[in-house]
Order: C-alpha cells, then sequence, then structure tokens
C-alpha cells in the first residue's frame, strides 16, 4: 500500500495530535515536522524517523513532503496557504481560515486558483457518534431541535488572546465545530443569528458565548453555546 508523505508545520500541543494519529493512520506517513521550538523539533523527528526543518517554508517545498498540515496561529496562513499553492501540495488547515473574512477570502481565491485540495480541520464531522446520528436520523425522525454546547478549561496559550494573532475567541476557535455540525446535520444554511458574548478569564477576546441560529426553509430549533474558562471539558 501506497503511503502519503504529510508534513506537518507546528508541533506544539495540538500540533503533536496530527503527529500522533500520523502513526495510526496506515495510508500515511510523516515526511517532515517544523516547530519554533527546534531543539522538540529535532526530538519530535526523530522519534517519527521524517526530516526537521526550522524554516516552515523549507518544509513546503521539501520534495519529500506530498501533502501538507498547518497547525499554525491563523494570522500565519496566508503565507502558508501561498507557499503550499505555489507548490501544488493538498493542504490540511486549522481553523479558523484566517484573522478576517477579507484574508479569508484571499485564501480561497489563492487556493482556488492553484487548484490545490483543501480541507478545513472540522474534526467533529469525523466522530463515529456523529457520522451514527446523522446516518440514522431519517429513521429516527424529523429534527425539531438541536442543542450543542462545548466546555474546556482556560488556555494557556498567550497568542489565543491576542486578536492579531487569533482573530478572535471562542467563536472561531471551537464553537466553530458546532456551527458545522449544525449544517451537516440539518443540511441548512444559516440565516440569523443571535448571539451574546462575555470576558470570564481572557482580556482581550471572548471565552464564553450563546448563539440562536435561524436555518433556512427549516423550523428546527438551534441553540450553541460554549465557554473556555471551567475546571475540564465537554461536549
Amino acid at each position: 500500500m501506497r503511503r502519503v508523505a504529510v508534513g506537518v508545520i507546528g508541533a506544539g500541543k495540538h500540533g503533536q495530535r496530527y503527529l500522533a494519529h500520523l502513526r495510526e493512520v496506515p495510508e500515511l506517513a510523516a515526511a517532515a515536522v517544523s516547530r519554533r521550538d527546534a531543539t522538540r523539533g529535532r526530538e519530535d523527528a526523530a522519534r517519527l524517523g521524517c526530516r526537521f526543518h526550522a524554516d516552515w517554508r523549507s518544509l513546503v517545498a521539501d520534495p519529500a513532503v506530498e501533502a501538507v498540515v498547518a497547525v499554525v496561529p491563523p494570522a500565519l496562513h496566508p503565507a502558508v496557504t501561498d507557499a503550499v499553492a505555489a507548490a501544488r501540495k493538498p493542504l490540511l488547515i486549522e481553523k479558523p481560515l484566517a484573522t478576517t473574512g477579507a484574508a479569508a477570502a484571499g485564501i480561497v481565491r489563492v487556493l482556488r486558483a492553484a487548484a490545490v485540495p483543501c480541507l478545513m480541520a472540522h474534526t467533529l464531522r469525523w466522530n463515529a457518534v456523529v457520522r451514527a446520528i446523522r446516518t440514522h436520523l431519517p429513521a429516527i425522525g424529523t429534527l425539531r431541535a438541536v442543542v450543542l454546547n462545548q466546555r474546556f478549561e482556560p488556555s494557556p496559550l498567550a497568542w489565543l488572546d491576542d486578536p492579531s494573532m487569533s482573530g478572535g475567541g471562542i467563536l472561531l476557535h471551537t464553537g466553530v465545530h458546532c456551527f458545522d455540525l449544525v449544517r451537516l446535520l440539518t443540511g441548512c444554511e444559516v440565516t440569523d443569528v443571535f448571539c451574546r458574548t462575555a470576558r470570564v478569564r481572557t482580556v482581550r477576546t471572548e471565552d464564553n458565548f450563546a448563539a440562536v441560529l435561524r436555518l433556512a426553509g427549516s423550523d428546527t430549533v438551534v441553540a450553541v453555546s460554549g465557554c473556555r474558562a471551567t475546571r475540564g471539558r465537554s461536549g
């Protein structure tokens, strides 16, 4: 079986999950890793038996890398996608896509022009429970209400509370998973949103929210909420 050689840009807390998954999926192989902490990056590469690149641009250009996973702050996404598009390599990129709507639209234009396959990391779509619910929904009956909630411990990452780097708080970084599930499970697009946000532990971005959504052509009641100021995580 041929394995796709993957390069991972960003190997911090979340990036480590991707490195672990590369060892679990038989169709994939770790080809290279890049991270700011060169010492730990070399340790990661040695553990995986792959190359280390101190500069992520050299990872993208590496002929041994066939596809790229980007696990970096969204402020870096435009530069990463420009390089990946120029190299004509498939890309898996973390959400949010960018820090602003204009920057996100620019990324989409670049990737479409290069005809580069790109997947946003809406990982809950592939969750076994979610897939089972979607499969059996027709037999269960008409979907009348969707109520989704997520709770997380406060993040130690300072850049998450810097809008210039993160683009926003919990809405963009974890709330998007729930919004994506609403579209996936209902098959409808959102037309109207009422949302309240608050800051519990953060200073510059929201870490607490509740939203009510109206769907196009549907009477399904939808409520989504999340908080990143709890003792643990659920949802």
